[in-house]
């Protein structure tokens, strides 16, 4: 996440949607002194505080909550599938290096497959509040997006269309379109395979139950 009191807007890093890219790019307006990065113990419990839910960030940091209210709010997001998988190579790159780089690649592809699958199948509501760090890449983007039923962003950019969706942030700020346009990418996982070659039939279902709200809310085809 980045808070600029100064330019009066606030970025929410919505994980595998190209968050990092942009929060590289944002960091120079960032007023909290790059606050929002790395951990934070809430009650015992830790968070991740790059990657918060609405209703975490609201009860972790009401002070810094309450600054949406009087500030332009835009986010990025991502076609569930892709980000499902994404969140799995994120904490498992090694995995996927694997399938590039050993002798025995075939056997290598089927371990990868094996596991991803099996994470995406393991991914429960339960497991996306924002509590359990082993799934905070998975959250869901509803639940970053909204508190309750009200949609906490001004804005809403689709990263697969981030040409033509970005537009609208000329509305508020026309700076910040130019900056995320101009940005290179990071963070991206090289040789990652499409998700309709990865995904099995039962991890699809998982992902239409699970982000079913995501599918909804952000106009993502089902399969």
């Amino acid at each position: 996440m980045i808070i600029s009191e100064s330019r009066r807007f606030v970025f929410i890093h919505n994980p595998k949607a190209g968050g990092t890219t942009a929060r590289s790019a944002l960091m120079k307006f960032d007023t909290t002194g790059h606050f929002f990065w790395m951990f934070h113990e809430v009650n015992g419990r830790q968070i991740d505080k790059a990657h918060m839910p609405m209703h975490v960030f609201r009860q972790a940091f009401p002070g810094y909550f309450a600054l949406l209210r009087e500030s332009f709010t835009f986010m990025l997001v991502r076609d569930p599938y892709t980000r499902a998988v994404s969140a799995f190579n994120e904490t498992n790159p090694d995995l996927l290096e694997a399938v590039h780089m050993a002798a025995d690649g075939a056997s290598a592809k089927a371990l990868y497959l094996e596991k991803v699958n099996e994470f995406i199948c393991s991914i429960r509501h339960e497991s996306l509040s924002g509590w359990q760090l082993p799934y905070r890449h998975a959250v869901r983007q509803r639940d970053m997006a909204y508190l309750g039923p009200k949609c906490m962003a001004d804005c809403i950019v689709k990263l697969e269309t981030i040409e033509q969706t970005s537009r609208k942030l000329e509305v508020f700020d026309p700076e910040l379109r130019r900056i995320l346009l101009a940005t290179p990418k990071e963070n991206v996982k090289s040789g990652s395979l499409p998700a309709h070659e990865v995904l099995s039939p039962a991890a699809v279902k998982n992902i239409n139950e699970v982000y079913r709200d995501d599918f909804y809310l952000f106009d993502y085809e089902m399969w």
